[in-house]
This record gives C-alpha cells, structure tokens and sequence, in this order.
C-alpha cells in the first residue's frame, strides 16, 4: 500500500511515516506541506491513500480534494 503524507508539520509527518512504514507492506511515498505540491504528488505518484491536514500552506485541503476528483 502506497501513502502521501500531507501536512504543514514537518515533525509531524516524520513521526507518522515512521510509524506506518513499521506496518509490513506499507510505503510512505512522498510528504508535503502545500496544497499545490500534494496536489501535483497524488497525481503523479498515484497512492493507495493520500492522509492530509484540514489546512495546508498556501489553501485549503479541499481544493487538494477538488482537484484529484
């Protein structure tokens, strides 16, 4: 299973992917802090699941959502 991690925190995320990446078959694929470069990741990249914060710089998370419909 294939993730996008995306949310301003960089600590944040660091701990998360750690935690998920001790699950068997689980592979952070890219981390981001902006809707723009989630966006352009989900699409590119393609993940099983894409877990994002309500509010990233530079938007809202929805606008994310919005474009990757």
């Amino acid at each position: 299973m294939t993730i996008v991690l995306a949310d301003a925190d960089a600590s944040f995320r660091d701990r998360l992917k750690k935690r998920l990446e001790k699950i068997t078959g689980v592979k952070v694929v890219g981390e981001s802090s902006g809707t723009e470069e989630t966006t352009a990741m989900i699409l590119n990249r393609k993940p099983n699941i894409a877990i994002l914060n309500s509010s990233l710089q530079g938007g809202r998370t929805i606008e994310v959502l919005q474009h990757i419909k």
